[in-house]
């Protein structure tokens, strides 16, 4: 049963949200409206029918990685015999449900095997298209099933139903009898009902047994009704503008996403798998050079290069000025202590590969983190820092990011314009950073370079390759643009410098030889054995990342095994971190597997497609109830 007071509660909050909410949801009424207008089995031109009949579903029927609507559309094409009978079969109301459902599936993959020209990978004719199918026929009694839909309403009513992510068609019964039960307490509601009513058109089913809506219901608690806790957050605008005032006033968007996911103030970051497309909208928005700017908003960002370039900058921002207000050093502010147990627990690093780390980059002041995307290498240098500092404290981090167009006269020191035309010297990030650790030599700071080799190092640290080497610290040397009369610069002692390396990227050279040599290199491997991520997956108690966590790990041996590619290309765990048991959803891990881990599979494996179907085919299959 589920629990009436907290279904009551959602009910309210959902009329609150409804006048501007149905807007956006309307079109679910008139995908079942458009298909009672237009459905006919017997129908001359069977496809032209079917795709007409389903033409309103929109995502209802096709997702990022799922297609069911072109694909029964092509299963009928290639034969529409098969493909009717299968339809006439489920929509059959004397036969039991489990039955029809599980025939149409089997039928859906018949057919797609004996037509195949090694096009069609998968029907796509799960439990949720096929519940589709049936409520667009019968919306007065069916609802559309969605495993991790079905799971999170389940979790907030708290119902004594908890589907199976196993395509088990009892996971649907559970959810239909679930869903029936909530209607009935909407259908007390008389005011929401009303509602409706008011929103509803001509081109809309009427929803008399209201089972439209209460799929709705179901879908707003699964999507929106989390969020309304999180009203006072951070915005994405602010957050842009706060992170390109600390990163100097200009940055590439990968430097403004990794700032921004650093920070960790936006909650939508750990649910909503496009968020960095919204972070991107949000600076063409208010950009007068884009197609995307809107009249009327404030032109806060240009483009620093050209709009091919991928640099953005924030307009009135005075680097030179803003620095001298950051270089007031205040030793007396108060910050979070952090130890080394403290990074112990973040961290999915044993004691001694901690202790190596600190050695090194206490002994050679300069090291580079290397190894596959995902293991962790930029959250590990953050929290090294930490540890060393004794202090959550970053106004002793600089952090940045290297790319082909980043120069010296960026990092140390070069002439640029001005407004009126003229060109003014200016000290770069790394120079500004040195000055101010020069002016507090009783503690250390740490300068972070991301993707430290996509950059053309030797131009951009020029002088720095002798004067950032640990037995020449203090040295001082004249710069190619410092005046006579300047006092010789040199790289303080207690500057350390941390770089982070993708070895999985093809279309990088090796390090250069002369900066390899005065830095030292941490292999940084996947963490998914550690006792601390073991303890960080317990913690979810989810059977669905359980399972997935144990196919990557079966990946990564198929992946070091390969001769072309090895240790260094395996899957990290920082894919897979941050969650908690609430945001720990089969949408989020099936966000991963999709737009990030199958597509890297497709560029490691580019000349073996087998390979990448087959890894596609098992790690989707995790969900295949989607």
């Amino acid at each position: 049963m589920i629990n009436t007071e907290k279904l009551k509660q959602v009910i309210e909050a959902y009329k609150a949200d409804f006048s501007d909410y149905f807007e956006k949801e309307r079109y679910k009424w008139e995908a079942v409206k458009c298909f009672q207008d237009n459905w006919n089995i017997n129908a001359s031109d069977f496809v032209a029918m079917l795709k007409k009949s389903m033409s309103k579903t929109y995502n209802l029927l096709a997702s990022g990685y799922a297609y069911p609507r072109r694909m029964i559309k092509e299963l009928a094409e290639a034969d529409t015999q098969a493909v009717k009978s299968m339809f006439i079969n489920l929509f059959d109301e004397s036969k039991s449900l489990v039955q029809r459902i599980e025939a149409f599936i089997n039928s859906a993959e018949a057919v797609r095997k004996k037509y195949d020209k090694g096009t069609w990978k998968n029907h796509y004719q799960n439990t949720n298209a096929v519940s589709v199918y049936l409520w667009l026929m019968y919306p007065d009694k069916y609802y559309i099933y969605k495993y991790d839909e079905f799971k999170n309403v389940a979790k907030l009513v708290e119902d004594n139903y908890h589907p199976q992510a196993n395509g088990s068609v009892d996971n649907v019964i559970g959810g239909f009898k679930m869903y029936d039960d909530m209607r009935s307490i909407l259908k007390e509601d008389k005011e929401i009902k009303s509602m409706l009513l008011s929103k509803l058109n001509g081109n809309c089913y009427p929803d008399p047994e209201l089972v439209t809506l209460t799929l709705d219901v179901g879908f707003y608690i699964s999507r929106y009704y989390h969020e309304k806790t999180n009203m006072d957050k951070p915005t994405y605008l602010n957050e842009i503008i706060t992170i390109l005032k600390k990163l100097g006033g200009k940055a590439s968007l990968s430097e403004i996403y990794n700032a921004i996911q650093d920070r960790d103030l936006l909650p939508s970051i750990r649910t909503n798998p496009t968020w960095k497309n919204t972070v991107r909208s949000e600076i063409q928005r208010h950009c007068k050079e884009t197609k995307s700017y809107i009249e009327g908003n404030e032109e806060l960002f240009y483009s620093v290069n050209g709009l091919n370039n991928g640099i953005w900058g924030l307009i009135g921002f005075e680097p030179d000025k803003a620095v001298e207000e950051v270089e007031q050093i205040t030793p007396q502010a108060q910050n979070d202590s952090y130890t080394k147990s403290d990074f112990l627990k973040d961290v999915f690093l044993t004691e001694k590969q901690y202790d190596t780390l600190a050695a090194l980059l206490q002994h050679k002041k300069n090291v580079i983190l290397q190894g596959a995307p995902g293991v962790g290498k930029t959250f590990t240098a953050k929290r090294l820092t930490y540890s060393l500092m004794g202090e959550k404290n970053d106004s002793r981090i600089e952090f940045i990011q290297f790319h082909q167009s980043y120069s010296y006269e960026d990092f140390i020191m070069g002439y640029r314009p001005n407004e009126d035309g003229s060109f003014k010297l200016k000290k770069g990030v790394f120079y500004r950073f040195c000055e101010k650790a020069r002016n507090d030599t009783d503690r250390d700071y740490f300068f972070i370079i991301d993707e430290i080799n996509r950059g053309n190092l030797s131009k951009i640290f020029g002088e720095m390759l002798m004067l950032i080497e640990s037995d020449k610290r203090g040295d001082k040397l004249k710069l190619t643009y410092q005046k006579e009369d300047d006092e010789p610069f040199s790289v303080p002692d207690n500057v350390y410098i941390i770089g982070m390396m993708n070895t999985a990227d093809r279309s990088l050279a090796m390090i250069d030889y002369a900066l390899r040599r005065r830095f030292s290199f941490f292999e940084m491997e996947p963490g998914f054995d550690s006792d601390g991520f073991k303890e960080y997956g317990d913690s979810l108690k989810n059977d669905t990342f359980d399972t997935l966590i144990g196919q990557i790990k079966l990946l990564n041996k198929d992946i070091e095994k390969d001769s072309s590619l090895g240790k260094g290309f395996c899957v990290g765990h920082s894919y897979f971190c941050n969650l908690t048991a609430d945001t720990c959803t089969d949408e989020r891990l099936h966000a991963v597997v999709e737009y990030d881990i199958i597509p890297m599979l497709s560029e490691y494996w580019f000349d073996d497609k087998d390979k990448v179907e087959k890894w596609s085919a098992n790690l989707r299959g995790i969900f295949n109830d989607d």
